[in-house]
């Protein structure tokens, strides 16, 4: 998309002001003739309109016990998830952008530990203003816990010598 620029210096703009209404980069060629004094001068130079990032806050990842599957995923909670940053205008009006997508959350690794980093992916934006904009993926953090075990241990054929101090038994599990 290219960005529309609007530059005359007449009725209908007299301060001769450049009005931008897209995303792109466009090249402005600016002539002023000579009058009185001063020479006709020229200069030209380019004008880059970037997307404006928007964020997304409030998703939470749950931990999860450690299941050795590799990539690592958890649940996530978007019930309160936000989309940050679109463009509110003084007529109350704001661009047309709407956060959706399916939410997926990946830990950073699959090893235990706590709050471990958690990339969220599939979330996407649509609306009429939607290519004004980049989506910036979130982050959390939440832990994975290590998997309890339970059990007895049976020790046969464990001997050891009294010699009238206290003695070690090794045990390998």
């Amino acid at each position: 998309h290219l960005p529309e620029i609007l530059a005359r210096k007449d009725i209908n703009n007299p301060n001769g002001k450049i009005k931008i209404t897209g995303v792109g980069t466009i090249g402005v060629t600016i002539n002023q003739s000579a009058s009185g004094n001063y020479a006709a001068a020229s200069t030209t130079c380019s004008i880059t309109v970037n997307t404006k990032s928007l964020i997304v806050t409030g998703i939470t990842a749950s931990d999860k016990v450690y299941d050795g599957i590799t990539p690592a995923t958890t649940t996530l909670n978007t019930t309160n998830k936000n989309l940050v940053g679109v463009v509110s205008y003084s007529n109350g009006t704001k661009d047309d952008v709407i956060l959706g997508g399916t939410a997926i959350g990946t830990f950073s690794d699959p090893d235990v530990g706590e709050g471990k980093t958690v990339t969220i992916s599939g979330l996407t934006i649509s609306g009429t203003d939607s290519s004004k904009y980049t989506l910036i993926q979130p982050t959390t953090t939440a832990a994975i816990k290590a998997n309890s075990a339970s059990g007895t241990i049976n020790i046969s054929d464990a001997t050891v010598v009294y010699d009238g101090s206290p003695q070690r038994l090794s045990v390998s599990v």
